[in-house]
């Protein structure tokens, strides 16, 4: 005989998951003491469960395994919504398991109860409360299951705690891994083959199936082979494209006229893992995000992103990486006009020179000038090329140099949140230094998201991880102050309301980051950023910079 919970642990042990995130609380006690019988998984403590559940989404998508989060009923599970729904939107595989109380005492509705199950069903692919100990072997395999098979999501266990205690003699069954290297049917690849063989000016939008699947190297020869631009998503939460080739143009715009005016200028556009549909949060009601014009293609693992907007004149349900080989030789056995996709690729490669180019006259004229942009970090952090960097964005008006300047050795190399609720990057980056010790992780974020999880930096210094957290202070949040400019275009002109600036008392985040432990230091001037960055790469802990950038940037940093 022994106590339920240890299924659980012969579950994590199965699946080599080393790591459970989360904030105590009774109810869930027997699990986290049940880390001291299984000294192959380690519980990582936090300060907010909203954190715990950032950190195992960063040890799930490095991983490709459940990040796997214990929490406290009610309390707890609301407390850590805002990255489920980052965690949903983003596709990153956990098990979120919410301590319940026990189930002999659930339907007099005791302290802190309530059906957990419905508040987080919206944002879980399956969501389930533990109803005897006897479905418990089901529960656990199909609960790991689910979260690990594509596309991969979240799932929620409410687990009353006296069946987490309860003497048992069954044992944990082994977790079903689906393959997941399906390729497309080849009737709908042969059809979009056509479409993409006789096209005057192709582009293809890369989503995060793209990255996920790991298809860099086939999409480069793809957009080779039919001389076509290449955006990644907008809000993309990894790197779906290598941004050193030539064919990559950066991120879809999102404001409505700028994806209308990129994707207007092709006449067929292959819409790869494209799942950032509708990327924007101000709408002028004029007509589709994808014009009419432009033939879409569709190819993604997830029938639910295929069509759900605009219907495609091809649709290929399949990996991305898979189906891409049998694509290209279908496109090949066409016969496309060579000299038309010579042509086309020159035209890219001369606009790629002319943006290196722009982008080495942009980098000198910031480096006189103040406040500091963050064009020049990233810049500077680039050259100093860190040890397999991830860089982990929550830059919102600062994203656009990292994306171009950082050098990305892979599509993970690069990690951002989809669901653009604030908060999940200080806690992603210790998931995923977790996951991966071996590799540099710098977290660039902005003074807004910054003060959503500040306790964050104690769990950093707790556990010794050397991560670099970079904060932008403008003192303002800047991206509600473009959001209003982009809302005066259809909307009455307004003053500026209150609410919009992080000043009058002006915040210290270095004395902050001291607060929980954390050792850090204040730049001012472009010249210190070479050496600031060097001093927090080599401090062998958790570091933080902080960027004062207060006043008038120039961000007219270089697109192509």
């Amino acid at each position: 005989m022994t106590e339920s919970r240890h299924l659980l642990f012969e579950v994590l042990e199965d699946l080599g998951i080393e790591y459970l995130f989360g904030v105590e609380g009774t109810t869930e006690l027997p699990l986290i003491d049940g880390c001291a019988a299984f000294p192959g998984v380690t519980y990582v403590q936090v300060l907010h469960e909203n954190i715990a559940l950032g950190a195992a989404m960063g040890y799930g998508r490095m991983t490709g395994k459940p990040g796997v989060v214990v929490v406290h009923v009610t309390p707890g599970v609301a407390h850590a919504l805002a990255n489920l729904y980052n965690a949903w939107r983003a596709q990153i595989p956990l098990v979120f398991i919410g301590g319940q109380q026990s189930s002999e005492l659930v339907t007099q509705e005791p302290l802190l109860w309530s059906n957990t199950v419905e508040l987080t069903r919206q944002f879980t692919k399956w969501s389930h409360e533990l109803k005897n100990v006897y479905e418990l072997p089901l529960v656990l395999q199909r609960a790991f299951k689910e979260a690990m098979a594509e596309p991969q999501g979240p799932v929620f266990l409410s687990m009353p705690v006296d069946l987490t205690i309860q003497e048992t003699n069954l044992k944990a069954y082994p977790v079903t891994r689906i393959g997941s290297r399906i390729c497309g049917d080849l009737s709908a690849i042969d059809k979009a083959a056509d479409l993409l063989a006789k096209a005057k000016n192709p582009g293809i939008v890369t989503g995060d199936g793209c990255g996920l699947s790991g298809a860099w190297s086939e999409l480069l020869e793809l957009a080779n082979q039919i001389g076509a631009a290449v955006h990644n998503e907008s809000l993309s939460t990894i790197m779906n494209y290598p941004p050193l080739d030539y064919h990559w143009q950066n991120e879809l715009p999102e404001d409505a006229d700028g994806m209308r005016t990129t994707l207007g200028q092709y006449d067929v556009v292959l819409l790869c893992g494209f799942s950032s549909q509708a990327p924007m949060t101000v709408f002028d009601g004029g007509p589709p995000l994808i014009p009419d014009s432009a033939i879409k293609i569709y190819l993604s693992n997830n029938p639910w992103e295929i069509g759900k907007n605009f219907p495609g004149a091809a649709a290929i349900q399949g990996d991305i990486r898979t189906s891409l080989g049998p694509l290209m030789d279908a496109i090949a056995a066409k016969n496309p006009d060579q000299d038309a996709i010579a042509s086309r690729n020159l035209a890219l490669a001369k606009v790629y020179d002319q943006l290196l180019t722009d982008w080495e006259q942009y980098i000198i004229k910031v480096r006189e000038s103040k406040p500091i942009s963050p064009a020049l970090i990233a810049y500077e952090l680039g050259q100093l090329q860190p040890k397999g960097l991830i860089y982990v964005d929550e830059a919102n008006t600062g994203t656009g140099p990292f994306l171009r300047l950082l050098p990305y050795q892979d599509p993970l190399s690069y990690y951002s949140g989809k669901g653009d609720a604030l908060g999940y990057s200080m806690a992603s980056a210790i998931g995923m230094k977790l996951a991966a010790p071996h590799r540099t992780i710098v977290n660039v974020a902005g003074d807004g998201a910054a003060l959503f999880y500040p306790q964050a930096y104690w769990t950093a210094a707790k556990y010794n991880l050397p991560i670099l957290f970079i904060v932008l202070n403008n003192r303002e949040y800047k991206t509600l102050k473009q959001g209003l400019e982009a809302m005066h275009k259809f909307w009455h002109e307004v003053t500026e309301p209150p609410g919009l600036d992080i000043r009058n008392p002006n915040l210290d985040f270095t004395a902050i980051a001291a607060a929980f432990g954390v050792e850090g230091e204040r730049i001012v001037d472009p010249k210190d950023i070479r050496a600031a960055l060097e001093r927090g790469l080599s401090a062998g802990k958790p570091y933080v910079l902080e960027f004062l950038i207060e006043g008038k940037v120039d961000d007219t940093w270089p697109t192509g």
